[in-house]
């Protein structure tokens, strides 16, 4: 397992997704079907997308946290202690937490 600091291609990437996006989720334990993305709706390469559909991005930066580690912050507390944890430069941006939930992919 990589250090934090170590690997200087690990990035942290914040986003917050609006509640209303995600739909139904299913109960624990079941299984969740999914749908391979097709080749024609991926976004193409190029500068990295800042907001989209249900979602907008609050940081994405290199050498901060754990490779394949995904969090979630479902209020300020927990986004506060994520945020000082990942130790991201800059500030914090808001978040409206009655209709939005923050993640941390690795």
């Amino acid at each position: 397992m990589l250090q934090r600091g170590k690997h200087s291609a690990v990035a942290a990437t914040l986003v917050v997704i609006t509640l209303s996006a995600c739909g139904t989720a299913a109960p624990a334990g079941d299984a969740v079907e999914t749908t391979p993305t097709p080749p024609a709706t991926v976004p193409p390469d190029g500068p990295q997308q800042i907001e989209g559909d249900g979602w907008r991005l609050l940081a994405d930066q290199t050498g901060k946290g754990d490779p394949w580690q995904v969090h979630i912050a479902r209020d300020s507390v927990e986004y506060d202690t994520l945020w000082t944890s990942l130790e991201f430069e800059g500030d914090q941006p808001g978040v409206d937490f009655e209709q939005e939930v923050v993640v941390h992919f690795g």
